[in-house]
């Protein structure tokens, strides 16, 4: 039952929208204003994706310990395409961690710390990991022939004088 109502206004959305049709597993939903899910009138519906959709239904919802380390589990070592880490990026941008996960990330880079000296400087902003030679020829061949802004050129400059006054203090 529920599959053919979900058709059913899947049929109706594309019928008035053919130029924005929603297709099965497009990563597209169709909410209902009103949340009258038989309410298929054309004024109810409402395209969004999936992700936007859950987080409607959603808000305020807390999840358990157990649910979050669950789904962290599930998604560790998942390949993901550029589109989709861009989509999660964006959605991140601008969110402010609670107190509880800021402490939590602070303390995970403090035993990190414990355990490889040279961890502190990858974390600190600004500052970039060691890289191997043949990583800092690979960004060579890369950069090459690209042209940059003059304030660009400045950062890059002043970037290499406090690396240069840094490792002088040294």
């Amino acid at each position: 039952m529920a599959n053919r109502s979900r058709f059913k206004y899947h049929k109706i959305w594309n019928e008035h929208n053919p130029s924005d049709k929603i297709q099965p597993n497009d990563g597209y939903s169709i909410h209902h204003i009103n949340e009258d899910y038989l309410d298929n009138r054309i004024e109810n519906l409402q395209k969004m994706t999936n992700s936007e959709h859950i987080r409607l239904h959603h808000k305020g919802v807390k999840k358990s310990k157990e649910h979050v380390e669950k789904v962290a589990k599930a998604n560790r070592g998942k390949v993901r395409s550029e589109e989709t880490k861009k989509n999660i990026s964006d959605s991140l941008k601008g969110r402010k961690l609670p107190r509880e996960q800021k402490q939590k990330i602070s303390n995970t880079l403090k035993s990190l710390d414990k355990d490889n000296p040279n961890m502190k400087t990858r974390f600190k902003k600004g500052v970039s990991t060691p890289k191997s030679e043949e990583t800092r020829k690979k960004m060579s061949e890369a950069g090459k022939g690209r042209k940059f802004t003059k304030e660009h050129k400045e950062n890059i400059r002043k970037a290499a004088l406090k690396r240069h006054r840094n490792k002088n203090e040294n």
